[in-house]
């Protein structure tokens, strides 16, 4: 699974229908507590549906859910709480054309 690096940009395709993601973190840093992630899509009528992360090491998810929003072509996935540092996989749920895709990304929380 492709990681998201402190300070960089990421770009992941979805899962079946090979979407170019771009994913950055707001102010291009992450860290233990809310964080906020930039997600551009490539065709830009996806639409983003909603997010999810989860701890595998622990086996845990965040404490609630985060919050999508879209401003322009961008979505921001804000309230994005990494209760712990450790590695998180990140869920992006989307949607092209009527049918359902995920991408698929981690990162390593400090």
């Amino acid at each position: 699974m492709k990681e998201l690096e402190q300070g960089k940009t990421l770009t992941v395709a979805s899962a079946s229908a090979g979407i170019k993601t771009q994913v950055s973190a707001e102010g291009g840093h992450y860290a233990q507590g809310k964080n906020t992630l930039l997600v551009v899509f490539d065709p830009s009528k996806t639409v983003l549906d909603d997010a999810s992360a989860f701890m595998p090491v622990h086996g845990h998810g965040t404490p609630e859910p985060p919050v999508v929003s879209q401003v322009d072509q961008e979505y921001h996935v804000s309230n994005l709480i990494l209760s712990m540092p450790g590695l998180w996989d990140v869920t992006l749920n989307v949607t092209l054309d009527g049918k359902k895709d995920t991408v698929e990304f981690s990162l390593d929380c400090p």
